[in-house]
């Protein structure tokens, strides 16, 4: 941020993706288009399209673009090309009628609804890990702010490391690493459960970040990449109902705490997850031949 502050004019536009528009404009003093107050505008589509593209100078262009006009430009270049395709024709349609279309699309494919539903049920046992770490640490574990601190960097660290590997991968045996990865992730957390010792505990929790990882990003990655252009922003809000299914299993499991004890509630999880990974293994063969 610092960097872009000494080595840019002072009228310049930052253009990154919208979770680091507001550290631009707070550090680095520069004006950005796309922030936490405009991420539900087009410019998530537009600044997707430029992170996408293959062709450096159409997405330079694009910028440009957005940069000199915003979206008015983005407006009258619709307006001249008359819309794009099926995506354009959806834009008639009423909120709620293209949300029931984006709906009839996922059933329509099979390997879309396999990711949504994986998704959801992976989220809803493994996200709750996160929210109900620290309780553990404290009355388990017996541990303090200090211990709680290297916990996260270690399941940090796990996930930077998956998220580097999935950046440099090639598209093979994505979906089955998913599976795969979802099923390491619950073996870890049941030996998470019951280990005696704090540091015992720092391979798991790399194995957790990187299972945590593969989950959210892979799944990301594989849910964009299947999806039709036009349904695209649809299915992918859909995707995102994941995050109320972590505020749901972090509730199902405190009280599964509460009753039997947080040991037994995170084994729970971890016995849940390898169960699920394994259903859906053996039934959703589209999802695990995924390239």
């Amino acid at each position: 941020m610092f960097r872009s502050a000494r080595l840019s004019p002072a009228d310049s536009v930052v253009n990154s993706w919208w979770d680091f528009g507001h550290w631009f404009k707070v550090v680095a003093g520069r004006r950005v288009l796309f922030d936490g107050m405009t991420q539900n505008t087009p410019y998530a589509y537009w600044m997707a399209q430029v992170f996408l593209s293959d062709d450096e100078t159409a997405a330079a262009r694009t910028l440009k673009m957005l940069d000199a006009s915003g979206l008015e430009g983005v407006e009258l270049l619709v307006d001249r090309l008359g819309g794009v395709g099926e995506a354009a024709a959806t834009e008639t349609l009423s909120p709620i009628a293209a949300t029931l279309e984006g709906w009839r699309y996922v059933v329509r494919h099979p390997v879309i609804w396999m990711l949504l539903v994986s998704n959801v049920v992976f989220t809803f046992f493994s996200m709750p890990f996160n929210h109900l770490l620290p309780g553990f640490v404290k009355q388990v574990l017996g541990g303090g702010p200090e211990m709680l601190g290297v916990m996260m960097s270690v399941v940090s660290l796990g996930a930077l490391s998956s998220t580097l590997f999935i950046a440099s991968m090639r598209a093979r045996n994505r979906g089955r690493m998913v599976l795969l990865g979802n099923a390491a992730l619950g073996l870890a957390l049941v030996a998470f459960a019951f280990s005696g010792s704090a540091w015992f505990t720092l391979p798991l929790l790399l194995v957790i970040g990187v299972g945590q990882s593969l989950r959210n990003s892979l799944s990301n990655v594989l849910s964009q990449t299947y999806v039709d252009e036009a349904y695209r922003g649809r299915v992918m809000s859909l995707v995102a109902m994941q995050m109320n299914a972590a505020q749901l299993g972090t509730f199902a499991i405190g009280v599964a705490s509460e009753a039997l004890g947080a040991r037994w509630a995170f084994a729970g999880m971890g016995a849940a997850l390898v169960l699920m990974s394994t259903a859906f293994t053996l039934t959703f063969g589209p999802m695990r031949r995924l390239p």
